[in-house]
């Protein structure tokens, strides 16, 4: 447990991927899906930035 919680406190602290990463890496062409998705999440974060990291880049 004690592993699991280090690895954690190590992850959090580690420099956030900017948003495209989480949609563009893994397809070539990305799916319509994944560009509503992608928006959905863009609008969230602008209207809400007080509930993401500060250190995340849209």
């Amino acid at each position: 447990m004690r592993q699991v919680l280090e690895a954690i406190k190590t992850a959090e602290g580690m420099e956030k991927p900017a948003l495209t990463e989480l949609f563009s890496d893994v397809y070539e062409q990305m799916p319509p899906n994944l560009h509503e998705q992608e928006r959905s999440i863009r609008d969230a974060i602008n209207k809400y930035p007080k509930d993401y990291p500060t250190d995340f880049h849209v």
